[in-house]
């Protein structure tokens, strides 16, 4: 393996996603499974990149992005369902499916994941935003939703970062604190009034 630890790591990720993704219902089990996507993708292109054909290992790569887009969108779609008037909600999610029809186009000829976190923060920003302004519908739902935000925030600080401790890199710790992210999401995602999101 080129990168051992931060492939195991996005599949752990991925796989751990994957798993809260079948206990939840409609646009949040479509986002976390974009996510568990984007996590496994990754952990192949991390893997195994040097060994692959150059065209495979771009494909890996445009579906991890791609994915964690795919993902945003989703979770921009549940906060709106369940917290705005229908209209609104119809305002915010054509908004959204704007702007992740641009970032799927600007994919196609960009790499470098600055972009990513280009798409996906605004989107984190319009869900804290949607759920502040629904919160008292969805006051068991939105502190979950606000700290698995606030988690994954310091989660790309650290990607962003240099940081490294013992074999663990900056990737490999981002996963490891996405993955309290996505359960503290998850969380939120099941416990919203008016959609139940859990599976009886």
């Amino acid at each position: 393996m080129t990168e051992p630890v931060t492939a195991i790591t996005d599949w752990i990720l991925g796989a751990f996603t994957l798993a809260l993704a079948w206990r939840l219902r409609r646009f949040w089990r479509l986002a976390f499974i974009a996510a568990g996507v984007a996590s496994l993708a990754g952990g192949v292109y991390h893997a195994f990149v040097l060994r692959l054909p150059y065209w495979l290992g771009e494909s890996l790569w445009k579906v991890t992005v791609w994915s964690i887009g795919t993902a945003a969108l989703y979770l921009v779609i549940a906060a709106s369902t369940v917290c705005l008037s229908p209209r609104a909600a119809r305002t915010m999610s054509t908004i959204a499916l704007v702007q992740w029809i641009t970032y799927f186009l600007w994919m196609f000829s960009h790499d470098e994941f600055v972009w990513v976190i280009a798409d996906y923060a605004p989107s984190m920003i319009c869900v804290v935003v949607i759920y502040a302004i629904g919160y008292r519908r969805q006051r068991e739902a939105a502190p979950f939703v606000f700290a698995g935000i606030g988690v994954a925030i310091v989660a790309a600080g650290v990607q962003a970062s240099s940081l490294q401790v013992g074999a663990f890199n900056h990737n490999d710790i981002y996963h490891l604190i996405q993955m309290g992210s996505m359960w503290l999401l998850y969380k939120g995602g099941a416990a919203e009034i008016g959609r139940p999101e859990m599976v009886s």
